[in-house]
């Protein structure tokens, strides 16, 4: 696993992104739109353990801090998430519909 964070680019200096990078089991991605749902799993229970919560619980905190979670992957090649966090803390009041993330 790998954890490398950037300094915000040029085009965007008040956002920063954090990369982590595994090389495990990796997804198809024609999933994405599912694995960041609360208790979707792209496996069954017998092939591998958990409850499908985790990436949802890690989306929202991500949210809730003015910041978007993506991800890539191919199956059998491991995954990429990528933690995009603004610079200052959101504004009180701050909605996450307002976010303006891609």
């Amino acid at each position: 696993m790998q954890v490398r964070a950037a300094p915000p680019p040029a085009d965007d200096p008040e956002r920063v992104a954090i990369t982590v990078e595994d090389n495990g089991i990796g997804f198809d991605e024609k999933y994405l739109d599912r694995l960041f749902q609360p208790f979707q799993r792209l496996h069954s229970r017998q092939e591998y353990d958990g409850s499908g919560i985790g990436l949802a619980i890690c989306r929202r905190i991500v949210e809730r801090h003015g910041g978007a979670l993506q991800a890539s992957s191919r199956p059998g090649k491991g995954s990429i998430f990528t933690v995009i966090l603004p610079m200052r803390p959101p504004p009180p009041g701050y909605s996450e519909n307002e976010q303006g993330f891609p």
